[in-house]
């Protein structure tokens, strides 16, 4: 069973996580009575905390990334599969413009740079000891 909030799914949980959302909020609501009864500034009313409003905010930094990074990606395959045509006529007619020469050496220096990246990302995401 899977219920929909604010275009997300959850999974059989999902109560699970209303009701601890719910008990979060009350909370923060005592803390922020109890601040008044203390003459505190109520730091908790400015915070507006809610976990729906997080949990979209991930979401849309997520789906921006991947978004940038698949854009990345297919240019760099576009880019790779024009210099293997130009790799490709360099073999047989040994001549090549100015700008394919551009191309190819860009393309290699992208592929050289997409080393220490793909470390940069991968290191993250490998359990702590391995």
């Amino acid at each position: 069973a899977s219920a929909a909030i604010d275009g997300l799914f959850i999974g059989s949980d999902g109560e699970q996580l209303l009701s601890r959302e719910t008990e979060l909020e009350g909370l923060l609501a005592q803390v922020g009575g109890l601040a008044v009864d203390l003459s505190l500034p109520n730091v908790t009313g400015s915070v507006q905390w809610s976990l729906r409003r997080s949990t979209r905010q991930f979401v849309r930094g997520l789906a921006s990334s991947l978004s940038f990074c698949w854009r990345g990606l297919s240019i760099l395959a576009s880019d790779i599969s024009q210099s293997a045509v130009l790799l490709y006529k360099l073999w047989n007619t040994k001549k090549l413009e100015d700008q394919e020469v551009k191309l190819i050496k860009r393309t290699a220096v992208d592929l050289v740079a997409m080393i220490p990246y793909s470390i940069i990302m991968v290191i993250p995401l490998s359990p702590p000891g391995h």
